[in-house]
């Protein structure tokens, strides 16, 4: 919810610039298409780690795929920024986080 309010800030552009700026692959712009693209991936090794940390501490189940659980709420979230730079409203963007957020008993049992 953090991202939707983030993202639909009125004083402020709409979106992340690291989700938006991703370029079409080209000789001119590899470089920086690169770049943009392992910061994205970091997002997802962050979140990973955390939940890690909650299979360590006994709150997930040990084996649940917190790779897989964290891909999908970051390209939740990266979805969150793009319909916030097409002008989706606050609260329709709080809506689909907490569709995400529903759906973590099931992405859980999934990813078993």
């Amino acid at each position: 919810m953090l991202s939707a309010r983030a993202y639909s800030q009125s004083d402020c552009p709409s979106g992340c610039l690291v989700v938006l700026s991703a370029l079409p692959a080209n000789a001119a712009t590899e470089g920086l298409r690169a770049d943009l693209a392992q910061k994205r991936e970091s997002k997802t090794r962050d979140l990973a780690e955390q939940l890690m940390r909650g299979v360590a501490s006994g709150e997930i189940p040990s084996d649940t795929g917190v790779s897989a659980i964290a891909r999908f709420y970051v390209t939740v979230q990266q979805g969150v920024s793009i319909q916030a730079r097409d002008g989706v409203n606050h609260q329709t963007l709080e809506s689909i986080a907490r569709s995400a957020i529903s759906a973590w008993d099931a992405l859980v049992a999934a990813s078993r």
